[in-house]
């Protein structure tokens, strides 16, 4: 039986549109219960609920075509993705470097380095836009989904910078 047969097989027995994504479901959501002991501390509960709730994801899944979105999501937001990526690893960069110099304040550090990662951020994301059509130039996206997860990274990014320059120029009361 040659290797292509075997995988048509597995296609008409439905491994890669139920048991696969179904497992992957059960693992991720059997670890985060067992983690974080949300409904229970007893692994046998946490298991019966994660396997209850992955049949639920391939249920919905396949009712609502799930796995076709998810590719073209995924596909289409790859620039936004490597763009993140290379902002962190500026902000890293830069982070590192300032902290060695001991330009950054022990008490403002997560600031610092929220701050930094969202400059980066926005940089990358001026200098992406800044050629006219630079999603279809670079990737052929008519959608500009691309533009739309990097851009709601900067929102999240700018929030999270805010929040943590709040909390972090409150004095603690003990």
């Amino acid at each position: 039986m040659a290797i292509g047969e075997m995988i048509s097989d597995l296609v008409a027995v439905g491994l890669f549109q139920y048991v696969l994504p179904f497992v992957l479901a059960f693992v991720v959501l059997y670890g985060l219960l067992d983690k974080f002991k949300i409904i229970s501390e007893q692994k046998n509960i946490n298991s019966i609920t994660a396997i209850v709730l992955g049949l639920f994801v391939v249920y919905f899944a396949r009712l609502f075509d799930v796995g076709n979105f998810l590719g073209f999501f995924i596909s289409r937001s790859f620039l936004a993705i490597v763009a993140i990526m290379f902002a962190l690893m500026i902000s890293v960069f830069l982070y590192h470097t300032l902290n060695n110099n001991g330009l950054i304040d022990e008490k403002r550090k997560a600031t610092w380095g929220l701050g930094i990662f969202t400059v980066s951020l926005v940089l990358i994301y001026l200098m992406i836009n800044s050629t006219p059509d630079a999603w279809s130039i670079l990737f052929g996206l008519e959608t500009g989904i691309g533009s739309q997860v990097l851009e709601t990274g900067i929102v999240f990014a700018v929030i999270l910078f805010f929040l943590a320059w709040v909390f972090e120029s409150q004095d603690v009361v003990k």
